[in-house]
């Protein structure tokens, strides 16, 4: 027997092996890149002895034999010992113990259970701290940052049950969605992706169902393919060196917004904008246009960039604006800070069809805490128009809300 081995004998049938030299960290190095994942897979366990079968179940069946001459390499070097039985007429390793499994982890780079939940720790009470200083000057900006800080009260509801690499990834999806918007930026789920991890297949299935599952994605400017605007009138949308699109030609029309900026001219202008929040009201309105009207798709939530982009068709051809917003207090916010788009401009604004009679008329639904707390916000400013004010009392009053597809 080699004099460099200490062999412990524990009974006529076990023994515990290893060899008498302390192990080196250099000798990693000659690791291979299948011995260094599968090691990796071993590693995160606080445990310091291991069996046998549940190491070779986390190498995987396609790779025993890399297992089992790893845990040979492992003894050879110094970084195991071995817990062996007689069988069969031969000492055969059941189990190992690890001699230094802290310098094992910090060469290859892998955590241990306890540091992955002190990591998982630090990095949501990190998070959690970095939502409660968001910033709120407005309605809009308090239903992002609403959904921001729902966002990251899931990520922490949820931190013990989520690998830390997703988490660390959610979280940091989350802050850049907010400079995302902060910045006024717009672009494909390949753009943001490009942005998050630097690659535009960077975000798996799993990150986009997450992150749609908790944001208006569209609504923070972040499209499944370039965005557009859906218009419908008589106007014709004219570009520079007479290129044109003629609405009249068809019943509703969208149009990518990079192009909708580009527009020199409507002719003839319109003589009011009509702004509808629900998609099925305004396809309906859609097919009953008049000839001085020019009706735009308004989905929930506008991005400033959807924002910009009608602003800049206003500025073509100015007109005062009829909007027309579901019955929610959402809604209501919308109608008011669109309405103060068009004041900016000089142009008057009203809400139409947005009255308590619609509301009484429909099958309305019950106010949550959330439209309670927006409503209340809203009734304190000065600087909502009596119309709104009275709809906003009454669904205070009733406790109702409802979409505007019922009657309009």
């Amino acid at each position: 027997m080699p004099t460099d081995w200490n062999i412990v004998e524990h009974g006529r049938h076990a023994r515990l092996r290893q060899r008498v030299a302390a192990p080196d960290p250099a000798s990693l190095a000659w690791l291979s890149p299948e011995q260094r994942d599968i090691l990796a897979r071993w590693l995160p366990s606080d445990a310091t002895t291991r069996r046998r079968d549940s190491l070779m179940r986390l190498a995987g069946a396609h790779r025993l034999e890399s297992a089992e001459a790893l845990a040979s390499w492992l003894l050879e070097h110094g970084w195991v010992r071995w817990h062996e039985r007689w069988q069969r007429g031969r000492w055969s390793w059941e189990a190992l113990s690890w001699r230094d499994l802290d310098t094992l982890r910090a060469e290859l780079g892998v955590q241990g259970h306890q540091q992955r939940r002190d990591a998982r720790h630090a990095l949501v009470q990190t998070l959690a701290d970095w939502a409660e200083r968001l910033p709120t000057d407005g309605a809009t900006t308090d239903a992002i940052v609403a959904m921001h800080r729902r966002a990251v009260q899931v990520l922490r509801d949820e931190a013990a049950q989520t690998p830390l690499p997703t988490l660390r990834s959610r979280a940091h999806c989350v802050q850049t969605l907010w400079m995302w918007g902060q910045q006024r930026r717009t672009g494909t789920r390949r753009d943001f992706a490009l942005q998050v991890t630097g690659s535009t297949k960077g975000l798996s299935p799993a990150d986009w169902q997450w992150l749609a599952r908790h944001f208006d994605l569209e609504a923070l400017g972040v499209s499944a393919f370039a965005p557009v605007l859906w218009l419908a009138g008589q106007a014709r949308l004219c570009w520079p060196h007479g290129h044109g699109v003629d609405l009249a030609a068809l019943h509703m029309v969208a149009v990518p917004m990079d192009d909708v900026r580009a527009v020199g001219a409507l002719q003839p202008p319109p003589q009011r904008w009509w702004l509808i929040e629900n998609r099925a009201s305004f396809e309906r309105q859609a097919g009953q246009r008049d000839g001085d009207t020019l009706l735009v798709w308004m989905p929930g939530r506008t991005s400033q960039a959807w924002q910009d982009t009608v602003l800049h068709l206003v500025r073509q051809a100015p007109a005062p604006l009829a909007i027309s917003c579901d019955l929610d207090p959402a809604g209501l916010e919308m109608a008011l800070a669109l309405g103060q788009c068009w004041q900016a401009l000089g142009q008057p604004w009203a809400p139409w069809r947005m009255e308590a009679q619609h509301l009484d008329a429909a099958d309305a639904q019950p106010l949550g805490d959330d439209d309670r707390q927006r409503l209340a916000r809203l009734l304190a400013r000065d600087d909502l128009p009596a119309a709104l004010r009275a709809l906003a009392l009454h669904m205070q009053h009733t406790g109702r809300k409802a979409e505007q597809e019922a009657w309009l």
